[in-house]
């Protein structure tokens, strides 16, 4: 679902998908359909992949976490493989596409074992700024 908020006098829409839509498209509304007219539109999703399923335009920004940034890794040099979601596309950091920009957070957690190996956690601070400034 998605709320309409007021900022500073501009609309804000700050929506939300299910992972459900994700992994198995079983939500019960695509997360296209919820972007309405607003000076800016936020998609707040676990998986990184919706980015995949976004038409263009749809978002402004997406917020996704999931990948743990690989949670344990083996450096190497220029780079580090990652032992979680090896093949993922969009393992941290931020990325941009038609469908708008994404940033996906290494977060702070883990998953299945309680530790991290080579993959900082992170609390991401974004500021957001005004084309026009």
């Amino acid at each position: 679902e998605a709320v309409l908020l007021e900022l500073r006098g501009r609309p804000v829409l700050v929506g939300g998908v299910h992972p459900r839509f994700v992994v198995r498209r079983l939500a019960k509304v695509d997360p296209n359909s919820l972007s309405r007219e607003a000076d800016l539109r936020i998609l707040l999703c676990h998986f990184p992949r919706v980015f995949d399923r976004l038409e263009p335009g749809s978002f402004d920004l997406v917020l996704a976490g999931h990948m743990h940034d690989g949670q344990i890794t083996v450096p190497y040099p220029g780079g580090k493989l990652r032992l979680a979601h090896p093949h993922a596309r969009y393992q941290r950091g931020i990325y941009r596409s038609s469908a708008g920009v994404m940033h996906v957070s290494p977060g702070l957690g883990t998953t299945f074992v309680p530790f991290r190996f080579a993959a900082r956690p992170e609390a991401t601070e974004l500021v957001l700024r005004s084309p026009d400034i």
